[in-house]
């Protein structure tokens, strides 16, 4: 399934022009503790800065295509470009900080 949700994510960026850096897998799913209803935190990490209403924008569109593929599972997606991802990676109680202490790349 892992493989099928990236495959997504990078749909959904292609059709707008994005280029990944990175999907990143944290939470109980990297660790391997999660139950089978646990949902899937997802960091994707973007070469481009854009402004907070592109990344909400994207945001709603990869969750909704995620939905639409995984009709049972539950996300919670995290947008950030690859600048504020390595600003925030030594900055504790931070989703990329999170994300890079326990996080495995799709």
């Amino acid at each position: 399934m892992k493989e099928k949700i990236k495959e997504e994510i990078e749909k959904v960026l292609r059709e707008n022009r994005l280029t990944l850096k990175s999907v990143i897998l944290f939470g109980s799913r990297a660790r391997g503790s999660h139950f089978s209803e646990s949902d899937w935190d997802i960091l994707i990490v973007l070469k481009e800065n854009i402004h907070s209403f592109g990344k909400m924008r994207i945001r709603y569109e990869i969750y909704r295509a995620l939905h639409k593929k995984f009709r049972k599972s539950s996300f919670d997606v995290f947008v950030k470009s690859e600048q504020e991802f390595n600003e925030e990676t030594s900055v504790i109680n931070t989703i990329s900080n999170e994300a890079t202490r326990e996080g495995v790349m799709l």
